[in-house]
């Protein structure tokens, strides 16, 4: 393979990446008149062509390859650029221009790529090592609300005195439990999960079961509207909290509404909604007693798509079958 000419620019600007290699070839630059490139750029004043910043090599990068296509003084030797004057020109001209940029445009989003791939993991790693362990050995639903709200004024996610969303719990005994992401901010406001028009629609899903809204137990993993990136780290600390009133509950079927909460709680971030709904799951209580698992779209976005019903009384024939015992 021959060689992609660089200009000096590119050589500069690639090696400030830490480019030393290009296609098991060192990085050599051809003869580029760099007085008719400064020119052209007009580069503010102080500024060297040859500066090490990526902004400033782009610059000049860009620049270069615009001299390059416009004046015989800077043509990179080894391409035959056909000039924009002749007929050919106006479609081939440009195309070899980009031909010669794409390698440097792969490079430039590898490198993004693993940028924010280290970025997003220190974020992680900052998260997880910034939160305390949450252990708590309330007894009571009002108590696991106030060692909650504790931990969330302590990571900052509320201030000193708000309170937390905890839910409902429903009829005892526990015969269905709603599990949420986390509570919208309409949620909050009204102090319910599943206001609002959601909410209406979730009471519309309930009535096949013989169920309302207020029999069932309904609960979120994280207890409030969090702003911003949710990061997995987000989760897993607050799944000690959703585990305990689990057990609490003892609900006899789990029905997960939402990619966002059933790919934590299953403890696998690859699983789609197509997968997620093809089977069904199973949590374990203790040794010898597991809870059937249900995943099913979230109501919001069924309001937003109501092609998606079909798939919900799909999903409601299945946790119906839980509750009455029948097998299959």
């Amino acid at each position: 393979m021959t060689q992609t000419p660089l200009s000096a620019i590119q050589v500069q600007w690639l090696k400030s990446l830490g480019v030393e290699m290009l296609w098991g070839k060192p990085l050599v630059p051809t003869q580029v008149n760099i007085d008719n490139v400064e020119k052209a750029i007009s580069l503010p004043t102080g500024v060297s062509i040859g500066g090490t910043t990526q902004e400033n090599a782009e610059t000049a990068h860009q620049a270069s390859v615009s001299t390059s296509t416009s004046s015989p003084a800077v043509e990179h030797e080894g391409i035959a650029l056909i000039k924009r004057s002749s007929p050919e020109g106006k479609t081939k001209s440009g195309r070899l221009v980009r031909e010669e940029q794409s390698p440097f445009k792969k490079i430039i989003h590898d490198i993004q790529g693993k940028q924010h791939a280290y970025h997003r993991q220190l974020r992680e790693n900052q998260s997880a090592n910034g939160l305390a362990v949450p252990v708590s050995h309330a007894q009571t639903w009002d108590a696991l609300a106030n060692d909650i709200s504790r931990y969330y004024q302590e990571w900052g996610w509320i201030t000193q005195g708000s309170e937390v969303l905890m839910g409902q719990q429903g009829d005892k005994p526990c015969s269905l439990m709603i599990i949420d992401e986390m509570p919208s901010t309409e949620d909050f406001i009204a102090g319910e999960l599943f206001s609002g028009s959601s909410g209406q629609l979730l009471e519309n899903m309930l009535k096949p079961l013989g169920l309302g809204k207020s029999s069932v137990a309904m609960t979120s993993l994280l207890k409030v509207p969090l702003s911003g990136e949710v990061l997995s780290s987000h989760y897993t600390q607050n799944l000690p909290f959703l585990r305990m009133q689990i057990q609490w509950l003892q609900p006899r079927c789990i029905w997960l509404l939402g990619s966002r909460i059933a790919q934590p709680f299953l403890s696998d971030v690859s699983l789609q909604m197509d997968v997620l709904r093809s089977k069904t799951w199973f949590y374990p209580l203790n040794e010898t007693q597991q809870v059937p698992v249900i995943v099913s779209h979230h109501p919001s976005l069924v309001l937003l798509n109501t092609e998606l019903k079909a798939d919900i009384w799909e999903d409601l024939q299945k946790v119906d079958k839980i509750l009455k015992g029948v097998d299959g």
